[in-house]
């Protein structure tokens, strides 16, 4: 049911958000998707040990573990945002975000799918960790030398863990991928 009532929503909730700021959140949005992509080329070309070693393919295998993780995290989305918005008191999402429903004035906040803005909100910290670790797979750029591996790529990770040191979000899980590449070390 396209009536005028929800043609009007979605006009001013778009013209709400103008049109630099939804530019900028796909924009966005866009960038983080190529990182992944470039990410999963880069754990699918190093998981193997014949293409750079046990310690690389234990890091690529660690890096591989986050990037199942962050697309868990993407999947339930739309149920957590629901969660979010019933535990902070909000009856409901902008109900022109669900097209599949016949009637606005029938549907729960558990149905809504989440907006640009809360998948942006809600992946802030994924988002940064996910562009951290693309800066240590040096992913958006090709090196001539090809990627450390085994004792010079502990070296390595220890030097980018010590720049990045104190972030909150970044810690844990340079702990993991520091942990996870010395593996092989510790099995001998």
């Amino acid at each position: 049911h396209r009536g005028p009532d929800r043609i009007n929503a979605v006009n001013s909730r778009l013209k709400s958000c103008g049109p630099t700021s939804i530019s900028k959140l796909l924009s966005r949005v866009g960038n983080i998707g190529t990182i992944f992509r470039n990410l999963v080329k880069f754990t699918q070309k190093y998981s193997n040990s014949h293409n750079g070693g046990l310690v690389l393919s234990s890091f690529a295998r660690g890096v591989k573990a986050f990037l199942d993780l962050y697309e868990k995290q993407i999947l339930e989305l739309p149920q957590n945002a629901a969660t979010r918005r019933q535990q902070s008191g909000m009856s409901s999402a902008p109900k022109f975000f669900d097209l599949r429903q016949p009637s606005c004035n029938t549907v729960d906040s558990a149905s809504f799918l989440p907006t640009l803005m809360e998948i942006d909100a809600h992946t802030e910290t994924l988002q940064g960790q996910l562009i951290w670790i693309s800066e240590i797979c040096q992913t958006s750029y090709n090196k001539k030398h090809g990627f450390p591996r085994g004792a010079k790529l502990l070296s390595y990770l220890f030097e980018c863990g010590t720049l990045s040191a104190g972030g909150e979000a970044t810690d844990p899980l340079f702990q993991y991928l520091l942990e996870t590449a010395f593996t092989p070390y510790l099995k001998m």
